[in-house]
C-alpha cells in the first residue's frame, strides 16, 4: 500500500513538473510574442527615424504567425524545440504553409513535414517536406518531384525554393512547365508568381502548338503565352519555316514571331536576313528592317535594302530604303544589278487574271440585264398602279351611283309613307268626330230615359219619397256613373274599329304604288340593269340596304384586286422567263467568244513556234520541246472544237428551257461555271504564273556589258520586255543611246533588241572633241551576245560621223553629215563598220580642217552623260551573306530529354506509391484563419 502511495506521489510530482514546464513554455511563448511586438514597434519607429534623419537602421526580424491543435515541447542536448501537430498552418509575408506536423527551432527557423502545401496568391507548391528561413524569407521544398501550380500552368521539378517576400520561385536540376499545349523544359529556372513569368535558363526547349524552340534562355508568360527568347535561339515553325536569332519573341495572340538581333528566316525557297524580322505565320508575311538580304531561289533574285516586306502566299515582295536587286542565273549569263528608291516583285496567276476578267465581263452583262429587268419591272409597276387606280376609281363611281339610286328609292318610299300617315291621321280625326257625335246623342237619350224613370217612380211611391230621400239620391248617383262608363266603352270601340279598317287599306295601296314606281325607275336605268346582269354572283342590289350594298362593293373590290394580282404574277413570270433566256444567251455568247479567243491564241502560238523551229533547225539545235508543245496545243485545240459543238447543243437545250429560277445569283453561277469551263482550257499552259518587277525613282541597271538608267521600270516574264520610262539612257561599250522611252526585249536574261521611242539619239565618243551621232523618230538596236551589232533608225534620220585615218589610228581626218528617211548601222567591236540608207541621201563630207563655221557638229537633241553611267560599286556596295541553308537544315530539332526523363521517373514513383500528383487545396478553417492575418 505504501508502495502504491509512493508511486502515486511520484507520478503527481512528475505531472506537476511537466505542467509547470508547459506553463513556463507557454509563458515564454507569450513573452516572446510580446517581445516581438515590442521589437516590431521599435523597428517601425527606427524606420520612421531613419526616414527623418537619413541614418541607417538595423532591420528587425518579423515574427512568423502559426496555428495548431497540439503543441509539444522537446529539449535535447540543450536545444529546445517545439512540435506542432493537428491542423497546423504558418503565415509569413502573405504566404501560408500547411502540413501534417511542424517543428519550430527558433522564431525564424521552421521545419514542415507531411503533405506540405505553400500557398501565396494564386500559386500552390506541393512537397513532402520543407524548411523555412524567416530571415531570408526562403522556403526550400523537398520531394521526389516538387509540383508548382499557378492557374493552368503546372511546373514539375526536383529542387525548388520559394522567396515569400519577393514571390519568386527557383528550381535547379531540371524542370518542366506544362501550360495548355505548350511544354517548356530547362535545367534551371525562376518563376515570378506576381507577373506569372517563368525564366528558363540553360538547355531551354519549347514545344508549342505551332512551333518548337531551342535557346539558351527564354522568358514565358503563362497568362498570354508570350515567349521571349535570347542567345542562340532557333525556331522550327509547324509549316517548315526555320528562324534563328540572338533575341526576339513569339506573340501567341498575334501568331507572330519577331527577331530583333541577327535574325534569319529560312523557308523552302527563300532565305531572309535582317537586323529585325517580323513574321506573321498565318499570312506568311515577313517584315524585315535593317541590313536586309533576301534570296529567292525560285525566281533567282537576291534583294538587299533596309526595309522589305514579303508575302509568301502571294509570292510578292516590297523593297525600299536603298534597295538593290540582283538577278542571277549562272547557267545563262552574267548577273544583273538593279537599284531604285522602291522596288516591287509580284507573282501573278494568268489563270486568275483571265478568270477575273471573264467574271467581270459576265458581271457587267448580268448588271446590264438586271438594269433592263429593273426598267421593265418599273414599267410594269407603273402600269399596275394605273390599272389599280382606275379600278379603284371605277369601284368608287359604282358605289356612288348605287348609293344615289338607293337614296332615291329610300326617299320615294319615305314620301309614300308620309302620304299614308297623313291620310291615316285625317281618317282618325273624322272617326273621332263621328264618335263624339254618337256619344252626345247617347248621353241625351240616357238623360231622357232617366228623367222618365224618375217621374214614374215619383207617381207610384209618393209616400215613401220623404222617408228614403237619401237612399234614392245615392242610387241615382251610382246609376249615373254606370251609364257614363258604358258610353265611354262604346266610344272607344267605335274609334278602334275606324282606325283598323280604312287607314290600313289606304296604306297598303300606297306601298304597292311605291314599289311599282321603284321597279319602273330600275327598268329605265340601263346602267344599273347592265351592272346587275354582269354581276357574277347574280345578286339583286335593288332591294339591298346601304350596309349590304357597301359589303357587296367591298367584295367586288377584293375580287378586282385578286384579278389584278393574278395579272401581275403572270406578267412577272413572263418577264423573268425573258430575263433568264437573255442571260443564258449572253453566257453562251461569252463562252463562244472566249473559245474563239483561245483558238486564235493557239493558232498564233503555233505560228510563233513554227518560226522559232525554223530558226533553231537552221542553227542545228534541238526542237523536241517545241514539238511537245505543238502536240499539246493540237490536243487542246481539238478538245476546244469538240467542246464547242457540245456547248452549242447544250446552249440550245438551255435556251429551250423555261425556268423561273433565273435570278441574278443563278445567272452568275451559270456564267461562273461556263467561265470555269473556258478557263480550264488553259490548264495545259507551260507557265500559268508570271512575275512582274517594278522599280520607281532613280533606277540604275548594271551588267558587265550593258548599263542603263531611267526614272521608273516595269518588267514582266510574260513578254520578257523591260519597259523604261522618263528619259532612259542605255550604254553598250562606247555607245550611248537615249530617248523618252525604252523597251528592251530579253530572253534568258540577255537582251535581244531594244526599241527607243520618241526622239532617240545614239552617241559614241571618238575623242573628247568628236562624237559620232545618229537620231531619228524611232531607233531599234539589235544585240548578239549582249553586244549591239545593228541599229535600225526610221524617220528623219540625221547622222554625224567623224572618220579616222585608218582603223588603228586615233587621228580624225573627215567629217560626214547625212540625212535620210531610214538607215541601218552595222557595228563590229563596238565601232560602226557600215551604214546603209534606204534611199538617195545628200552627203556632206568635209576635211576636219575645212568644216564650215555654220555646220553643226552636234545634233539638236545631243546628250552625252558618261558621269551617270552606273558601275557595280555605286549600285551595290554590300557584302553578300553566304547561304545558310545546308547548315540550318543540319541542326537537330528539340528532343525534350528532360521531359522524357521526368515522365519515366513519374511512372516509377506512381507504380511504387512513393509520389502523388497532388491537386489538394488549403482546408477551409486554415483559409478562414489566413484571411484574418495581416
Amino acid at each position: 500500500m505504501r508502495r502504491i502511495i509512493t508511486i502515486s506521489i511520484i507520478v503527481s510530482v512528475f505531472a506537476g513538473l511537466l505542467f509547470a514546464q508547459e506553463v513556463t513554455f507557454t509563458r515564454a511563448l507569450l513573452e516572446e510574442s510580446s517581445a516581438e511586438v515590442a521589437s516590431l514597434q521599435t523597428a517601425r519607429a527606427a524606420q520612421s527615424q531613419k526616414a527623418r534623419s537619413g541614418k541607417s537602421a538595423k532591420p528587425q526580424r518579423r515574427r512568423i504567425d502559426f496555428m495548431a491543435d497540439y503543441v509539444s515541447p522537446y529539449n535535447q542536448g540543450g536545444d529546445s524545440v517545439v512540435y506542432f501537430t493537428g491542423n497546423f498552418a504558418a503565415h509569413h509575408n502573405g504566404a501560408v504553409i500547411a502540413c501534417d506536423s511542424a517543428v519550430r527551432f527558433n522564431d525564424t527557423k521552421w521545419g514542415f513535414y507531411g503533405d506540405v502545401i505553400i500557398n501565396q496568391d494564386s500559386i500552390y507548391i506541393y512537397g513532402d517536406s520543407a524548411k523555412y528561413d524567416g530571415d531570408a524569407n526562403i522556403a526550400e521544398v523537398f520531394a521526389p518531384i516538387v509540383k508548382v501550380v499557378d492557374g493552368d500552368a503546372l511546373l514539375y521539378t526536383y529542387n525548388f525554393s520559394f522567396n515569400t517576400a519577393e514571390k519568386i520561385g527557383t528550381y535547379t536540376g531540371g524542370g518542366v512547365l506544362v501550360h495548355d499545349n505548350d511544354i517548356l523544359e530547362s535545367q534551371r529556372g525562376y518563376y515570378y508568381s506576381d507577373t506569372h513569368d517563368i525564366i528558363c535558363v540553360e538547355d531551354v526547349e519549347i514545344h508549342g502548338s505551332n512551333y518548337d524552340t531551342k535557346s539558351d534562355s527564354v522568358i514565358y508568360n503563362t497568362d498570354t503565352k508570350f515567349a521571349r527568347f535570347f542567345t542562340n535561339s532557333e525556331i522550327w515553325d509547324v509549316d517548315g519555316t526555320y528562324l534563328s536569332a540572338n533575341e526576339g519573341f513569339y506573340d501567341n495572340a498575334l501568331n507572330m514571331y519577331k527577331v530583333t538581333l541577327n535574325g534569319y528566316i529560312l523557308s523552302e525557297k527563300q532565305e531572309v536576313w535582317g537586323d529585325t524580322l517580323t513574321y506573321f505565320r498565318s499570312h506568311e508575311h515577313v517584315i524585315a528592317e535593317g541590313n536586309i538580304q533576301m534570296d529567292d531561289t525560285e525566281q533567282k533574285i537576291l534583294a538587299f535594302g533596309d526595309y522589305a516586306e514579303y508575302w509568301g502566299l502571294e509570292k510578292s515582295a516590297l523593297l525600299t530604303r536603298n534597295p538593290v536587286a540582283i538577278g542571277y542565273d549562272t547557267t545563262e549569263s552574267d548577273s544583273i544589278f538593279i537599284s531604285a528608291d522602291t522596288m516591287r516583285f509580284n507573282t501573278i496567276s494568268r489563270l486568275a487574271e483571265e478568270r477575273a476578267a471573264l467574271r467581270k465581263a459576265i458581271a457587267d452583262s448580268i448588271a446590264q440585264a438586271d438594269s433592263i429587268a429593273k426598267a421593265r419591272a418599273e414599267l410594269i409597276r407603273i402600269r399596275e398602279e394605273r390599272l389599280a387606280e382606275k379600278a379603284k376609281q371605277d369601284s368608287l363611281a359604282l358605289i356612288a351611283q348605287r348609293t344615289a339610286e338607293f337614296e332615291a328609292r329610300e326617299q320615294a318610299l319615305q314620301d309614300s309613307l308620309d302620304a299614308v300617315e297623313l291620310a291615316a291621321k285625317e281618317a282618325q280625326k273624322a272617326a273621332e268626330q263621328e264618335q263624339q257625335r254618337a256619344a252626345e246623342q247617347a248621353q241625351q237619350a240616357e238623360v231622357a230615359q232617366n228623367v222618365s224613370t224618375e217621374q214614374t217612380e215619383q207617381a207610384a211611391t209618393t209616400a215613401d219619397n220623404n222617408a228614403s230621400a237619401d237612399n234614392k239620391k245615392s242610387s241615382e248617383r251610382r246609376a249615373e256613373k254606370s251609364s257614363k262608363k258604358g258610353a265611354e266603352k262604346d266610344k272607344n270601340a267605335t274609334k278602334q274599329d275606324g282606325a283598323d279598317n280604312k287607314p290600313l287599306a289606304e296604306q297598303a295601296d300606297t306601298v304597292n304604288n311605291a314599289a311599282t314606281l321603284a321597279q319602273d325607275s330600275l327598268a329605265v336605268d340601263s346602267l344599273a340593269t347592265d351592272s346587275l346582269r354582269l354581276d357574277s354572283m347574280a345578286i339583286d342590289t335593288a332591294n339591298m340596304t346601304i350596309k349590304q350594298l357597301r359589303k357587296y362593293a367591298k367584295e367586288q373590290a377584293k375580287l378586282e384586286k385578286a384579278n389584278i394580282k393574278k395579272a401581275k404574277a403572270k406578267a412577272r413570270k413572263l418577264m423573268l422567263d425573258s430575263i433568264g433566256l437573255l442571260r443564258r444567251a449572253k453566257a453562251v455568247e461569252l463562252y463562244k467568244r472566249q473559245q474563239q479567243i483561245d483558238l486564235k491564241r493557239y493558232t498564233r502560238d503555233s505560228l510563233r513556234r513554227a518560226n522559232k523551229r525554223a530558226k533553231l533547225l537552221a542553227k542545228g539545235r534541238d526542237v523536241s520541246a517545241l514539238d511537245s508543245l505543238d502536240s499539246l496545243a493540237s490536243m487542246e485545240r481539238q478538245r476546244l472544237m469538240t467542246d464547242s459543238l457540245q456547248k452549242d447543243s447544250m446552249a440550245k437545250n438551255l435556251l429551250a428551257q423555261d425556268s423561273m429560277a433565273t435570278d441574278s445569283l443563278s445567272g452568275a453561277m451559270t456564267a461562273d461555271s461556263l467561265a470555269a469551263d473556258s478557263l480550264a482550257t488553259d490548264s495545259t499552259q507551260v507557265d500559268s504564273l508570271y512575275r512582274v518587277v517594278k522599280a520607281y525613282r532613280k533606277v540604275r541597271i548594271f551588267r558587265k556589258d550593258v548599263q542603263a538608267i531611267c526614272d521608273s521600270l516595269v518588267s514582266s516574264t510574260t513578254d520578257s520586255i523591260i519597259h523604261m520610262y522618263f528619259e532612259p539612257v542605255l550604254w553598250n561599250g562606247t555607245n550611248q543611246i537615249a530617248s523618252a522611252q525604252l523597251d528592251a526585249y530579253t530572253q534568258n536574261q540577255q537582251i535581244l533588241r531594244a526599241e527607243f521611242l520618241e526622239n532617240p539619239i545614239m552617241v559614241s565618243e571618238v575623242d573628247t572633241s568628236y562624237y559620232n551621232q545618229v537620231t531619228g523618230k524611232t531607233m531599234t538596236a539589235h544585240f548578239a551576245n549582249n553586244e549591239i551589232y545593228r541599229n535600225d533608225v526610221d524617220g528623219n534620220v540625221q547622222t554625224i560621223y567623224f572618220q579616222r585615218e585608218d582603223e588603228r589610228s586615233a587621228v580624225v581626218t573627215e567629217f560626214v553629215y547625212l540625212e535620210g528617211a531610214s538607215a541601218t548601222f552595222y557595228i563590229e567591236n563596238r565601232d560602226v563598220v557600215a551604214i546603209t540608207y534606204r534611199n538617195d541621201v545628200p552627203l556632206e563630207l568635209y576635211p576636219i580642217a575645212l568644216i564650215p563655221e555654220n555646220q553643226m557638229r552636234k545634233l539638236p537633241n545631243f546628250k552625252w552623260v558618261p558621269e551617270l553611267r552606273p558601275t557595280r560599286e555605286n549600285i551595290f556596295n554590300r557584302t553578300i551573306r553566304p547561304s545558310r541553308r545546308a547548315e540550318s537544315a543540319s541542326h537537330q530539332r528539340p528532343t525534350f530529354r528532360i521531359v522524357e526523363k521526368m515522365d519515366r521517373f513519374k511512372e516509377r514513383l506512381l507504380e511504387q506509391g512513393l509520389w502523388m500528383d497532388r491537386e489538394d487545396e488549403l482546408k477551409p478553417d486554415i483559409v478562414e484563419w489566413r484571411d484574418t492575418r495581416d
